[in-house]
């Protein structure tokens, strides 16, 4: 074990700047960071994190419970798979936030395996998130554009033949973060204070990751077009083209239901063009939420791999480069990757029929809610939640255009929609 030194505290109150506009980390630190104002930035985005990660698992939970229950299409499917990873990736955030600004929390057995666990699936479960919005947005732009391709193959293998080249793709890009970190021990002689020795365990880049050609290449240019460029082209462009055939499709729909008068064809019609509807609002809200959140992340990206060479060149001489700003704009990017993962559920809730599920599944008779009520009670009674669940369908039905043409078979329809909301 080597003693520990102490370096006597110098006080910079300006920072030198090379020809090539390096600086002194500790020098600049000092300048732009005195009082250590980012340490308590990111300890308030910290707690943001975890406010907004414990809410994404829950809510994340809840819809998968429910779109589960939902009808077996693969938009359903894909959306379950969406809201696993990103369930994963919170989860690997709020590690972070306990490694970064809650050291002594972090268990030791999570840091000896870090850079095998840890870093690596972090990294995955963001590339997977973002390949399934994608994936998701090529299903709605079949069945949109080619309804009929949907019949060739089960819901569920159409799922599956989504899902796998996404986990694929993205495990496939990140093979190099697996090896990218690696645990370093080292004693520390703590004895002139009567203290022993300590060991300590940290986390160190590799020669790999430290290689030119490494950061160049894959790490910035490579990651840059496969998480940021290439996605958000794809999901812009397909999405203007999926909006545009929505237009289309409600004005056919209009067209259709004043030709079509039987009640049954009708009311068929009207219930595939709300699934349809309301699977693509769900659609558009998510993408919106993502192209939001992540484009301060793309802009960072661009603005990363438009200096890297400069950043390499600076740390070749032990030097750095980079301006505070991008150190605060990068804590606050991943706290909105952390709240984009987390608003599934009010997305969901706010937008298509997933409310009427949740209602039905939570708060029915034959619901959690419903069964704990009989237990507790032994009561067949009706309650205000199974009322609230009725109104609420009523109020969609009604919502849903002409479902009748003659006006005998709709009030008959509503009258029995009524008596139903009042049993």
């Amino acid at each position: 074990c080597q003693p520990l030194l102490s370096n006597a505290e110098i006080v910079v109150t300006e920072v030198d700047y090379d020809p090539d506009g390096c600086y002194d980390p500790q020098e600049y630190m000092a300048v732009v960071n005195g009082g250590n104002k980012f340490q308590e930035y990111s300890d308030f985005i910290g707690y943001f994190m975890l406010m907004f990660g414990a809410f994404g698992i829950v809510g994340n939970s809840l819809s998968i419970i429910v779109l589960i229950k939902k009808e077996k299409i693969c938009f359903n499917y894909l959306l379950v798979a969406l809201n696993c990873f990103d369930t994963f990736h919170i989860v690997f955030a709020i590690l972070d936030v306990i490694r970064n600004n809650h050291e002594e929390a972090y268990p030791d057995t999570l840091l000896t395996i870090f850079p095998y666990f840890h870093y690596p699936l972090y990294r995955l479960s963001l590339c997977v998130s973002i390949y399934l919005i994608v994936a998701i947005t090529c299903e709605r732009y079949m069945a949109v554009t080619k309804p009929q391709t949907r019949l060739t193959s089960s819901q569920m293998t159409r799922a599956v033949m989504y899902i796998l080249p996404c986990v694929l793709i993205a495990t496939f890009l990140n093979i190099g973060k697996f090896f990218e970190a690696e645990t370093v021990s080292y004693c520390m002689d703590f004895t002139s204070c009567g203290c022993g020795y300590h060991e300590v365990t940290y986390v160190r880049p590799t020669q790999l990751r430290l290689s030119r050609n490494y950061i160049i290449f894959y790490s910035t240019w490579t990651w840059v077009t496969m998480t940021s460029l290439a996605p958000f082209f794809i999901l812009t462009l397909l999405n203007v083209i999926i909006w545009r055939k929505l237009k289309q499709a409600q004005k056919t729909m209009a067209q259709l239901n004043k030709t079509i008068h039987h009640p049954k064809t009708q009311l068929q019609a009207a219930k595939e063009k709300k699934t349809c509807l309301s699977s693509t609002s769900i659609l558009l809200c998510t993408v919106s939420m993502f192209l939001t959140c992540n484009l301060p992340r793309l802009s960072l990206s661009i603005y990363e791999a438009a200096m890297i060479n400069k950043i390499i060149h600076c740390q070749s001489k032990q030097k750095g480069i980079t301006p505070i700003w991008y150190v605060y704009a990068m804590a606050s990017v991943q706290l909105l990757q952390v709240v984009n993962t987390s608003v599934n559920f009010p997305i969901y809730w706010f937008v298509g029929n997933f409310r009427e599920t949740f209602l039905n599944l939570f708060c029915g008779s034959q619901g959690v809610m419903g069964r704990v009520r009989k237990t507790l009670f032994n009561s067949e009674s009706d309650n205000n939640c199974q009322e609230e669940t009725n109104i609420e369908m009523v109020s969609r039905q009604s919502s849903v255009p002409t479902l009748f043409t003659d006006s005998s078979n709709t009030g008959y329809a509503y009258e029995k929609l009524l008596k139903s909301a009042k049993k």
